[in-house]
């Protein structure tokens, strides 16, 4: 997201669309894993839409979607 949309809720509103498009595109019992890689120390920003992080697995950031 360009640096003058930021904190107007532009990219939040993307990855919590994203998030919700996949989880209505999986069948019942499925799983699938979305990642990202941050940049330019935006990792927080993910862990605010629901992504998790752990340093010790890996430098991204992740979100297992189950239906």
């Amino acid at each position: 997201v360009s640096k003058e949309y930021h904190g107007k809720g532009v990219g939040k509103l993307i990855v919590t669309t994203l998030i919700k498009e996949l989880t209505d595109k999986l069948k019942d019992g499925e799983l699938f894993q979305l990642e990202a890689s941050p940049t330019n120390g935006n990792r927080d920003f993910y862990i605010k839409c629901g992504l998790k992080y752990k340093p010790e697995n890996q430098d991204g950031v992740y979100l297992w979607i189950k239906k």
